[in-house]
């Protein structure tokens, strides 16, 4: 217990000592035990005298200073005040006639008087309590007070040590600097954002020492200076000062009292002179002759008639624009190097022998004529608003910025300028210009003018050109690489010729006769303002395009017809469309078939090398060769035209091409991939392809399109296209098979080699890897007067088969196309040809299409695209082969599903012999279609710049039987045993490759190729079947019984 009373008695008397002030100086804490109610040094919080130490003992607790509000310790022999910051209640306090060296102010405290001390240093800032010093007497070189709002008086006389004095921003309105022999600078600037007063006058009396003094922004309006003989800065600028006597200042150096009201300034005295600023006075004449140090002068915006600098020769910057000056006479001011003059009623200037002089500045003035030739360091000059009727730019290699915008003239010649950085020529009466050669040239303006044709290329800095209000009938603008906008609205454009400008961003050409404009090349253009023309059509498919807001106006172009975008952005052009009620006007995008924005090309070739000696020019090109391209996680397909050379577009980053094949365990490709990385390798890019065998591969593939509708009483063309897809060169024999009975045969072309009921024979040598050949025949069909009768909806059934050595995959050595007769057709359909059912053996198996079109115009038409969006949930995009085309064409896979075959210059006749075009392909069904489902398809058919031509929809069905009808040529083949046991034989005359084996419901059970004319049924349960045969003249069905 006795311990724990201990402990909190220690705990008691160490907290007393914390709370106990420690002072330094024994008389400081002397002179405060000693207050009392009688000995007045000390005033409580209610200003009664009182005894500070309360408690008697001995000490001064930071609770009996908190109870202080005055302090008079003066007269004490005190030399350090510390401690005294514990008095935080302290308003006034009278330290006079002690010994202090530094002093440190309460921020409680009202009043101070530290007069008669030794204090070197005072500084005050952002003191808002403070309103009454008195530091006189002391030993100060610096006296800092600063935005202390509050304070009304200081005084400071009598420090003679004084070197530095700052006040600014307090109470005071006037301030007396006198008698201070050692003071050097004095500052009393205004601040107005920190609160205070301004000052209304400054007396300055024997003040010997000082050289600089800085009274900005105060209310000053007289300043003598005449006790201040060595004056070298003054700045008093932003007052209200109507006089300024400089007299006698011999040694000023710098002066700026600019923004004041001063009517006249003598500066006869000024020998030292060298910078003046009395700008934004009112000044009616100012006389700088013969100032010999004198060199930079703003005298601008005054109301000043006459200016003299004669004999001022270092003179280096003069600005005394903004004035009304009549003439002035620079000549002879050799080291001038800018001379501002502009704004003022000058008619004639002299400035002969300014060989110095780089920026000249003489705009809005009255000048008839202006000689600036032969300043050879002259870099900027600005002579705009004038008169001037001509001007003579000769030898001027430096001459870097040039404006003579807003004068009387004709012609000017800036060939010799080649510094040139901007020309601004704007509202003269300029009928041509030429700017060849100016190759650092970067903003040219050049509106309202009489421009009539304008030519610029191959200017590599040039940025911006603006052309309005000319007379513009003819403007070609090519080969500038840093062109980022064109204004060259309000003339008479018929058209707008601009090539290989990559980063142009903004182009005006409103107000114009433009028909056709043409901007697909400008890959990084933004905004486009083209109303108000005559255009019929409009090309703007480019990348950076944003078309919204603001950025494109093609209003008031009420012809318009055609504008070609990219897909992504017709929405946003529909809309305009709308908006603008253009109710004939046409979006496409295949004004182009290159990417917008910038794209890289790559070219080749691909060879098959048959004789494995490596591919030269001898050996034969590959035609619709087919290639995918991967760039990042975009993938593509390109598929070649029959030519065996390549080219295609691709997109900056790492792009991968893989060549793909029909079968790709038949070949190899030397290189099997290249990856080609832009823009680090150039465009375009040279890759060839060398394809070789890999074994020993027969393969052939025969295809039958129909050309025309099928309409009774009329001929029917059709097209058999035949390709060896393997590795061997092969000979061999094609037949067609067709009803005889309705259908008459006219002639072919290649001749055939023998005929008889039913079949057409025709025999092919030497047909190589990689080759497609081609036969035409034409029949006639039966009218619904024969017998028998062709009428519309009857199915016309052909059979074409190719026969060759064995072949690896026998299933496309047949085709077979079912053809539905019409009375009338549209010229521009789709059909599949396989008709409007498959059997379930069909899934996952190729399907083929062929669509057609046809040139209904008044015109040829260019180019002709055919896009067909591909159900990717019943085909496989990646399986489709191009088969034929009527005109050369290649073929664009992308965005997963979207097909497009690409006519490009065919410029097919409209004449109706000649109008005709298609195209056909195959691809694979999905393996997961089942029976009952469908899949149907339609394609977009684009001539040109015209709405697209939608085809029929056609639809193709699984059927859930076999549903054929009896073969023509069923007589010629005879199945035994019927019913069987085990092996069917077959007796035939023609040859059966391959057997699919169904059960009555149409299910494929089984799918055989066979090498002779026998098949084993053993494994089948008892009941009935169907079985599909191949065969070299068709395809035929028959029933059997299994026992």
């Amino acid at each position: 217990m006795r311990s724990k009373i201990l402990l909190i008695i220690l705990f008691f008397i160490t907290f007393c000592k914390a709370q106990t002030i420690n002072f330094l100086d024994a008389n400081f804490k002397a002179k405060l035990l000693s207050a009392s109610s009688s000995n007045q040094i000390a005033k409580d919080l209610s200003s009664n005298y009182f005894k500070i130490d309360s408690n008697n003992d001995g000490e001064i607790q930071i609770t009996e200073a908190l109870q202080t509000s005055y302090l008079n310790i003066s007269n004490s022999n005190i030399s350090d005040l510390s401690g005294l910051e514990n008095f935080t209640s302290l308003n006034y306090l009278f330290v006079n006639n002690n010994l202090l060296t530094n002093l440190t102010l309460n921020s409680s405290i009202l009043s101070i008087d530290a007069s008669y001390n030794n204090i070197q240093d005072l500084t005050i800032l952002f003191n808002s309590t403070i309103s009454s010093i008195n530091i006189s007497n002391n030993l100060l070189t610096n006296l800092s007070v600063y935005s202390c709002s509050n304070l009304n008086t200081l005084t400071y006389a009598n420090n003679p040590l004084l070197n530095s004095l700052n006040i600014s921003n307090t109470n005071l309105i006037n301030l007396n600097i006198s008698n201070f022999p050692n003071l050097n600078s004095i500052n009393c600037d205004y601040n107005s954002s920190s609160g205070g007063t301004k000052l209304n006058s400054i007396i300055t009396s024997n003040l010997p020492m000082v050289n600089m003094i800085s009274c900005v922004n105060n209310n000053l309006t007289n300043l003598d200076l005449s006790g201040v003989p060595n004056l070298s800065n003054l700045n008093c600028k932003i007052n209200n000062l109507t006089s300024l006597n400089l007299n006698g200042l011999s040694s000023l150096f710098w002066l700026d009292c600019s923004n004041n009201q001063i009517t006249i300034l003598n500066t006869a005295s000024l020998l030292s002179i060298s910078i003046i600023n009395c700008s934004s006075n009112q000044l009616l004449s100012l006389n700088l002759s013969n100032l010999n140090n004198l060199q930079n002068v703003n005298c601008s915006n005054n109301l000043m008639t006459s200016l003299l600098v004669n004999n001022s020769m270092l003179l280096q910057n003069l600005n005394c624009s903004n004035n009304q000056i009549l003439n002035i006479n620079a000549s002879g001011l050799s080291n001038l190097q800018e001379f501002d003059c502009s704004y003022n009623l000058i008619n004639s200037i002299n400035t002969t022998g300014l060989i110095n002089l780089q920026t000249f500045k003489c705009n809005n003035n009255q000048l008839a004529t202006i000689n600036v030739s032969g300043l050879t360091n002259l870099s900027q000059l600005y002579c705009l608003n004038n008169q001037l009727q001509t001007l003579n730019l000769d030898n001027l290699p430096n001459l870097y910025d040039l404006d003579f915008s807003n004068n009387l003239i004709t012609t000017v010649n800036v060939s010799t300028n080649l510094s040139l950085q901007t020309l601004y020529c704007s509202n003269n009466q300029i009928t041509a210009i030429d700017l060849t050669g100016l190759n650092n040239l970067i903003y040219f303006k050049c509106n309202y003018n009489n421009l009539t044709t304008f030519n610029v290329s191959n200017l590599p800095n040039l940025g911006i050109i603006q052309l309005a209000h000319n007379q513009l009938t003819s403007l070609s603008i090519s080969n500038l690489q840093t062109i980022n906008a064109l204004d060259c609205s309000y003339n008479l454009l018929p058209s707008l010729t601009l090539f290989n400008l990559p980063n142009t961003f903004t182009i005006n050409c409103n107000n114009n006769l433009i028909t056709t404009l043409d901007l697909n090349g400008l890959s990084g253009l933004y905004g486009l303002s083209c109303n108000n023309n005559l255009l019929t059509s409009l090309f703007i498919k480019v990348n950076e395009f944003t078309y919204g807001g603001g950025d494109l106006d093609f209003s008031g172009n009420p012809n318009l017809q055609y504008i070609c975008a990219d897909e992504v952005k017709f929405t946003m052009i529909q809309n305009k469309i709308n908006q603008y009620g253009y109710a004939n006007c046409t979006v496409g995008s295949y004004c182009t078939f290159y990417p917008s924005g910038t794209y890289y090309l790559i070219q080749g070739t691909s060879r098959y090398d048959g004789n494995l000696n490596g591919c030269d020019s001898n050996d034969l090109l590959i035609p619709n060769m087919k290639f995918s391209v991967t760039n990042g996680s975009t993938i593509g397909n390109f598929i070649a035209g029959t030519s065996g050379t390549y080219s295609f577009p691709v997109l900056a980053g790492s792009n991968v091409v893989v060549p793909k094949f029909d079968n790709p365990s038949y070949y190899n490709s030397s290189p099997a991939s290249v990856t080609v990385s832009f823009p680090s390798n150039s465009s375009p890019f040279l890759q060839n392809f060398c394809i070789t065998k890999n074994g020993n591969h027969n393969d052939l593939e025969i295809t039958i399109l129909p050309l025309s509708r099928a309409i009774p009483g009329f001929d029917v063309i059709y097209k058999i296209i035949y390709k060896n897809k393997g590795v061997t060169t092969q000979t061999g024999s094609i037949n067609l098979s067709f009803n005889d009975n309705v259908l008459d045969f006219i002639i072919a072309n290649p001749t055939i080699s023998s005929q008889v009921t039913n079949t057409l024979t025709w025999t092919y040598i030497n047909l190589l890897p990689f080759e497609s050949r081609e036969i035409l025949v034409t029949l006639n069909l039966n009218s619904p007067m024969e017998t028998p009768a062709v009428n519309s909806g009857d199915i016309l059934n052909y059979t074409a088969v190719i026969s060759g050595l064995t072949d690896e995959d026998p299933i496309d050595n047949i085709a077979n196309l079912n053809q539905t007769v019409v009375n009338s057709f549209d010229p521009n359909d789709k059909t599949c040809l396989q008709g409007t059912t498959i059997t379930p053996s069909m899934i996952g198996k190729f399907v083929h299409y062929m669509i057609r079109f046809e040139n209904n115009g008044t015109a040829n038409a260019q180019n002709i695209v055919v896009k067909d969006i591909i159900d990717s949930s019943k085909f496989d995009i990646n399986s489709l082969i191009t088969i034929s085309g009527s005109h050369t064409f290649e073929t664009r896979i992308s965005n997963t599903n979207k097909v497009e075959f690409i006519f490009q210059n065919i410029n097919l006749p409209f004449d109706d012999a000649n109008n005709d075009g298609y195209v056909s392909f195959k691809i694979k069904t999905k393996p997961n279609l089942v029976i009952g489902d469908t899949f149907s398809n339609s394609a977009n058919i684009y001539f040109d710049y015209n709405f697209p031509i939608v085809t029929n929809n056609y639809t193709t069905t699984v059927q859930n039987t076999l549903g054929f009808q009896e073969n023509y040529f069923i007589n010629d083949i005879v199945a035994y045993p019927n019913p069987v046991k085990d092996f069917l034989s077959f007796k035939t005359e023609n040859k059966i490759f391959k057997i699919e084996v169904y059960d009555i419901a149409g299910r494929i059970l089984s799918s055989n190729l066979i090498s002779e004319n026998k098949i084993d049924l053993s494994v089948l349960k008892t009941g009935n079947y169907i079985l599909k045969l191949y065969t070299e003249k068709g395809i035929m069905n028959t029933k059997i019984m299994k026992e």
